[in-house]
């Protein structure tokens, strides 16, 4: 049975804050704390059916998981960034559980991730 593919690069997100363990968790704290309330403004606006609240939403869900090499959950921020961009909503409540189901998993990698580093 092959293991699922990570939702992030743990050496690659170290590198971006500069080899600072400490950095990293305190940027990690912060997304802990932000992703309940970026992950509900998306809701938010696809439940409203408005497109520039959904791209502004993803935009912001999209530069925060990029802080620590998320490429999984920034393609699917992108996504959904690019149908708010486009003025359409259609297609978005299926990317958002995805992308819902995906912040859990990088979340649990990360926390795991965090306490194995020294």
């Amino acid at each position: 049975m092959s293991q699922a593919p990570s939702t992030f690069d743990p050496s690659r997100a170290l590198a971006q804050v500069g080899d600072d363990a400490e950095l990293l968790g305190e940027i990690a704290e912060l997304f802990f704390e932000d992703s309940p309330r970026m992950l509900a403004d998306i809701e938010a606006a696809i439940e409203l059916g408005d497109a520039k609240a959904l791209r502004y939403a993803a935009h912001a869900l999209k530069g925060s998981v990029a802080n620590f090499a998320a490429d999984p959950l920034v393609g699917l921020s992108a996504q959904l960034e690019s149908l708010g961009n486009s003025g359409r909503i259609d297609g978005a409540r299926p990317l958002y559980t995805e992308l819902c189901a995906s912040v859990e998993t990088f979340e649990t990698e990360l926390r795991n991730a965090l306490a194995a580093s020294p």
